[in-house]
């Protein structure tokens, strides 16, 4: 399969991005970056022209149900102070490291 030009990669970027805005998703650019596809990104999919709308529409699924769960979580509602906290190098004491 010949290598899809430099425009036709623009224009199937620009309708996944429409798609996304459409369906309200407002971090459209983590998504086309996620590795969802066999290891592969929206954006690789792009570049070897094999993307699809059913990948597009299966990101947007996938971003509406991670809404809905940070939704249903309450996070959005703290009134703590957020932190990278959780985020350590340290491990656990106790635990089996591999």
């Amino acid at each position: 399969m010949p290598e899809p030009d430099k425009f036709e990669r623009i224009r199937a970027l620009s309708h996944a991005a429409d798609a996304f805005r459409d369906a309200g998703i407002t971090r459209a650019s983590s998504m086309l970056k996620m590795k969802a596809f066999e290891g592969r990104s929206l954006m690789d999919l792009a570049a070897a022209g094999q993307l699809l709308p059913s990948h597009i529409q299966s990101l947007i699924a996938e971003a509406l149900a991670m809404d809905a769960a940070y939704d249903r979580s309450g996070l959005a509602k703290s009134k703590a102070k957020p932190s990278d906290d959780w985020r350590t190098e340290v491990s656990i004491p106790g635990s089996p490291e591999r």
